[in-house]
């Protein structure tokens, strides 16, 4: 009787722990051996929080979530950011407009600081 029990716990845990394996992290988290990447720092100053896109060549896509009145890093792949048009989007979640930073020039090692504020068309962006 207790070698079957002990053979379910066995097999419970490692399905439980293959679950866990699989869980894949968002590609735009920071990666700090990634020196190719371009840092996308977003400093929300409004009060709603605002999902995070860049748009490289026309396609959008989703980097991540801001809370408002925080802020926080992204890492942007090379693949992404050598495109030729690059901008990056802020919309607030539960409200209407968007913050649009505009044609952004960077390179390698580059940190683009995204102020969204709270008025969003007053948005700022400067590349260091």
């Amino acid at each position: 009787m207790r070698s079957p029990l002990r053979l379910a716990a066995f097999l419970l845990c490692m399905s439980t722990a293959a679950v866990q394996g699989c869980r894949s992290a968002n590609s735009y988290d920071m990666d700090p051996s990634d020196q190719a990447g371009v840092i996308l720092d977003v400093k929300n100053d409004a009060f709603l929080d605002v999902d995070v896109y860049v748009i490289a060549d026309g396609l959008a896509t989703r980097v991540g979530e801001v809370s408002g009145t925080s802020e926080r890093k992204f890492m942007i792949r090379e693949s992404v950011w050598r495109a030729g048009d690059l901008r990056f989007i802020a919309t607030p979640i539960g409200g209407n407009g968007r913050a649009n930073s505009g044609p952004v020039n960077v390179r390698a090692g580059s940190t683009v600081f995204f102020n969204v504020n709270n008025t969003l068309r007053n948005s700022v962006v400067s590349v260091r």
